[in-house]
């Protein structure tokens, strides 16, 4: 399969890609019976005034009315979900009816999406492919939970499951930046991070989580892990009106082409440059704009 970013010289979009391990494993949910179960913890139980929960998550289908919840931890608490309307919800502990940030953007499904949720007291932020979709202040006083964590279902363990695949679950003690977002995207956390109190991965084949936090979950119903490679997240930067570098964190050994078309409607793609060969750092092609008003480009992982 072919991934691609691109961008013209007046705006920038981007597209979703996640992060390709030498043996990468993903968590399989089938949206009735599968979920990971997490105990109760100190750690996990103060999350209420300042944090950031992140995942890729894939959906394959939202049934009729129903939210599928990547993550929770007891009603009305701590919460990030995929609603009916194919948008990202996610609530700070002690929401109830209606009080909870709603993403502007739609999600499609059957493609994996980085989404992040962060509050730091006052606001809550929604973040898509490590962009700000959505900014709203709190509307209610939080409530910690001491109830369990299910990832990929409601806090009753029996409703509310996700028919998809999650990978790379982490949840930090604050509200982390778009820029710190952006930073661990495609670069995995090595689980000893200032302020990562769990994280779960499933490359090793089970729930367990390598924040040090022990906060290790335990796959319930027909939950399953298997390996799947997901290429990385391109971001496009440092756009000008007269040139254009495009820049993108690269991962060791994957290959990159850029290419550009002055048109979307039935774009014509043309290389620019050679294939690039990832080196594990940033990477930039720049593009010196001769009497074309309007160019798009792209980076395709061939």
């Amino acid at each position: 399969m072919r991934h691609f970013a691109w961008s013209t010289v007046v705006f920038l979009m981007v597209s979703c890609f996640s992060v390709a391990a030498s043996t990468n494993r993903v968590l399989v949910l089938n949206g009735s019976t599968a979920f990971v179960k997490v105990p109760s913890s100190p750690t996990l139980n103060q999350l209420g005034t300042n944090f950031t929960v992140e995942a890729w998550a894939l959906y394959e289908k939202i049934p009729n009315g129903i939210t599928s919840y990547i993550i929770c931890k007891g009603w009305y608490g701590l919460a990030m979900a995929f609603t009916p309307t194919n948008k990202l919800s996610a609530g700070v502990p002690g929401y109830t009816g209606g009080k909870i940030i709603e993403s502007s953007t739609k999600i499609s499904s059957n493609e994996w999406h980085h989404v992040a949720f962060t509050f730091d007291g006052s606001t809550r932020r929604l973040y898509i492919d490590g962009n700000l979709d959505t900014t709203s202040a709190i509307d209610h006083t939080v409530v910690l939970s001491s109830s369990n964590l299910v990832v990929g279902g409601n806090s009753s363990e029996k409703g509310d499951f996700l028919k998809g695949k999650l990978d790379e679950v982490r949840i930090w003690k604050r509200a982390r930046s778009e820029t710190e977002i952006r930073e661990t995207i495609n670069h995995m956390p090595t689980g000893t991070q200032q302020d990562l109190v769990a994280y779960w991965n499933f490359d090793d084949g089970t729930a367990g989580d390598i924040s040090g936090s022990t906060n290790d979950g335990t796959l319930q119903g027909a939950a399953t892990i298997i390996e799947e490679t997901i290429p990385p997240l391109v971001f496009l930067t440092s756009l000008q009106i007269s040139a254009l570098d495009v820049q993108w964190n690269s991962l060791t050994g994957l290959q990159y082409q850029v290419q550009y078309s002055d048109s979307l409607i039935s774009p014509a793609w043309s290389n620019l440059g050679p294939v690039y060969v990832g080196s594990g750092s940033n990477m930039y092609y720049m593009d010196i704009i001769r009497g074309v008003p309007t160019r798009n480009y792209r980076v395709i992982v061939p």
